[in-house]
């Protein structure tokens, strides 16, 4: 009988030890400020200006997965404007397909970050599309 009751005893203790640990574990995670990412909400419009500006100066530098992410982050009235979810539609890579047609500011810039994102696995996400257009505009000098 004794060593019935230690075993459920260690069992009890084991279980415990494991139970908190699992509580300290989770609490770290969703503790505020604990070493977790801070996710900044900027405004889109200005995200779309910045994005815009960063290509027009360094478009040799311009990485369109950054520069989607944080689009997709943005905010205009609390709404996201874009997802990185969903794949662009036929539709939008036609549009893209023209974009490169009308490029004469920053052409070789602007056709490799197209071409990097019509190669990758993944394609073209919504938020890349509304990237591309944006930098388009400054390829045509609008």
């Amino acid at each position: 009988m004794q060593k019935k009751i230690k075993k459920v005893a260690i069992g009890a203790f084991a279980l415990a030890v494991v139970a908190g640990i699992a509580f300290a574990a989770t609490a770290k995670i969703s503790t505020p400020g604990s070493g977790s990412q801070v996710v900044v909400i900027e405004d889109a419009d200005t995200v779309k200006h910045s994005i815009a500006e960063q290509f027009s100066t360094a478009p040799g530098e311009f990485v369109l997965s950054s520069a989607s992410r944080r689009l997709a982050q943005a905010r205009l009235d609390g709404f996201a404007v874009c997802t990185q979810v969903d794949e662009a539609t036929s539709a939008q890579y036609v549009e893209v397909a023209a974009m490169i047609d009308k490029a004469t500011i920053h052409a070789p810039e602007f056709m490799k970050i197209v071409n990097l994102v019509m190669d990758s696995d993944a394609g073209m996400n919504d938020c890349d599309y509304r990237v591309i257009s944006l930098i388009a505009r400054v390829t045509t000098g609008g």
